[in-house]
C-alpha cells in the first residue's frame, strides 16, 4: 500500500462506523501520524471481502496510545493529544477532554479544527470573566458590558 492510498484504505475500513469514521478523519486530517515509519506498525492492511478490488485499513488504536508512553513512538504533546481524541472516538479509550482539547498546539489544532476545536479555543468570553481569569469580576468592573 502507498502512503497516497492509505486515507482511501482508512476511510474504507471504518465506512459505515461513525464513531470510526470520525476518528479516522482526525488521524488523517492531522496526516503526521500516517506519515511515519513509525505509526506504520499499528495499521493493518488487506482487501475487502465483498469487493477484492478494494483496499481497507485499520488502526490498532490501544497499541498506538499506549506506545508514547512506553517511549516506543516519541511524539509531542500536542500529537499525542490528538492520537488519544481519535482512540477516545475509535475504540471508547478513556481522555479527558477538558485536558486533550485545551492543551492541542496550534498546529494540531488545524486538522481537528475541521469541525468544533477551533469554537471551542475562540468562544467568546462570559460577561463577568476575562481571557487567563476564570474568577468573576465585581459586577461594578462588570456594568456597561456588553456581550
Amino acid at each position: 500500500m502507498t502512503a497516497s492510498s492509505l486515507p482511501a484504505a482508512l476511510r474504507a475500513g471504518a465506512d459505515g462506523l461513525h464513531a470510526l469514521e470520525a476518528a479516522t478523519g482526525l488521524i488523517i486530517a492531522h496526516a503526521s501520524w500516517l506519515a511515519r515509519e513509525d505509526f506504520a506498525r499499528f495499521i493493518h492492511v488487506g482487501t475487502s471481502i465483498t469487493d477484492p478490488g478494494t483496499e481497507m485499513a485499520s488502526i490498532e488504536w490501544k497499541a498506538a496510545i499506549y506506545a508514547p508512553g512506553a517511549g516506543e513512538l516519541p511524539s509531542s504533546g500536542g500529537e499525542r493529544r490528538m492520537l488519544h481524541l481519535a482512540a477516545s472516538l475509535a475504540r471508547d479509550v478513556p481522555v479527558s477532554l477538558g485536558e486533550a482539547i485545551t492543551g492541542i498546539d496550534d498546529h494540531n489544532v488545524g486538522p481537528a479544527g475541521q469541525g468544533s476545536l477551533p469554537r471551542l479555543r475562540t468562544a467568546p468570553v462570559p460577561m463577568g470573566l476575562s481571557r487567563g481569569n476564570t474568577k468573576p469580576r465585581r459586577l461594578s468592573e462588570v456594568v456597561g458590558q456588553t456581550k
